[in-house]
């Protein structure tokens, strides 16, 4: 996970917002391809904007805007008060229909959402460690459409009309959050089995996985001098978020 930027935004309304008690967390996405992070903190900070959130996430960085004991508006409904809230920031590459509920064509760059997503995931995975949260439990975890058929949020179609076009769905966002706190692999149904991208030697695992995996096998954590290490891409996703939140140090 890359590392929390605290940049609050002072100068927006939402910093007159009263107190928050955590109860949840409930993820969002900008409906705003291309833009960064940094770009949409700055863009929030100033007087007249009510929407708000406590952070923004891309595939580099994860921006704090508030402090998570303040209120944000993010939800229109009763979530606002209940719920941390982050916006993952969605890639150029999408175009939406005029009423902006659907994305009818999806071209991102690669590489973009396994970032976005490990970031997100490995955020989550933090708070509901500090806070104690059951990342499985669909009214502590879930994002803005959930929220809305829960009673809790406005009417919009995120995050899931943006994971389906990359096969993904909440439950898997919950698992890999779940595997993230246990620092386990997301477990993979048996007749998928054998289409899962496994790295047998360290010469197989991909650029931005060797260094992680070097420490772990260096910590006896992991096979290797010639054995094999059966290393699912999903676990190696998940031992790289760990050891960005500094756990292998």
């Amino acid at each position: 996970m890359t590392e929390i930027q605290v940049q609050y935004t002072t100068k927006s309304d939402a910093w007159r917002n009263s107190a928050l008690t955590p109860k949840g967390i409930m993820v969002h996405s900008t409906a705003t391809p291309g833009v960064s992070a940094q770009t949409f903190r700055d863009r929030w900070d100033r007087p007249g904007v009510g929407a708000s959130v406590h952070y923004f996430v891309d595939d580099q960085d994860i921006i704090q805007c508030l402090p998570l004991n303040k209120r944000a508006g993010h939800a229109a409904g009763t979530a606002n008060s209940t719920h941390i809230a982050f916006e993952m920031c969605e890639p150029a590459g999408l175009t939406y229909n005029a009423g902006g509920s659907a994305i009818t064509a999806y071209d991102p760059p690669a590489g973009y959402f396994a970032a976005v997503w490990d970031n997100a995931v490995g955020l989550c995975a933090k708070l509901c460690a500090e806070y104690g949260f059951d990342p499985l439990d669909k009214k502590v975890l879930l994002c803005h459409c959930e929220g809305y058929a829960q009673g809790i949020a406005s009417n919009h179609a995120d995050v899931e009309h943006w994971f389906v076009k990359e096969g993904r769905n909440m439950d898997d966002f919950r698992a890999a959050v779940k595997a993230a706190m246990e620092g386990e692999g997301t477990p993979v149904p048996e007749e998928e089995e054998e289409a899962v991208t496994k790295y047998d030697t360290l010469r197989e695992v991909p650029e931005w996985g060797q260094d992680t995996v070097k420490k772990l096998m260096e910590k006896k954590a992991l096979q290797g001098d010639g054995e094999k290490l059966d290393l699912s891409e999903d676990m190696l996703r998940v031992f790289v978020v760990l050891d960005r939140m500094g756990l292998y140090d």
